[in-house]
């Protein structure tokens, strides 16, 4: 879980963005909640593009890691790590989800989509400032 600050760090890659179709088919496979249209993208990345991706986002002077333990340990964000949901802004000054994918996780990209969808859906992370639970100032 990551979150962009005010200034600038802008992510640019090669990959596939998910149709929106795709996400809210997956979200619905989830929950009755409604889907929060206009606050989501998702992108599956080649490895060469996501390990760029953890790099910009490790080293972002702009951006705060505010990953918490997952599966009973904290999880870093390195070459093992498949998908990663952060902070985004989505047009002008509108904030949502950005999710990026590894095209070759064990799990396959659906499943992964899932996983990062129930953080949302869980209230894990919000657009308010709560990841899991905890307000990051």
């Amino acid at each position: 879980m990551l979150f962009m600050d005010n200034t600038t760090t802008q992510l640019s890659f090669t990959g596939d963005i998910l149709s929106k179709k795709k996400i809210v088919k997956a979200w619905k496979s989830l929950t009755k909640k409604p889907f929060p249209y206009g606050k989501m993208t998702a992108c599956v990345l080649e490895s060469e593009e996501v390990d760029k991706a953890w790099e910009i986002l490790r080293n972002s002077p702009n951006i705060r890691n505010c990953s918490v333990q997952e599966y009973g340990r904290e999880l870093p964000l390195d070459k093992k790590t498949t998908a990663v949901t952060f902070i985004a802004t989505h047009g002008e000054e509108s904030n949502g989800w950005a999710i990026i994918i590894r095209k070759d996780s064990p799990i396959g990209a659906k499943e992964e989509l899932k996983h990062e969808l129930s953080h949302i859906i869980n209230g894990d992370i919000t657009l308010d400032g709560k990841a899991f639970g905890q307000t990051i100032k």
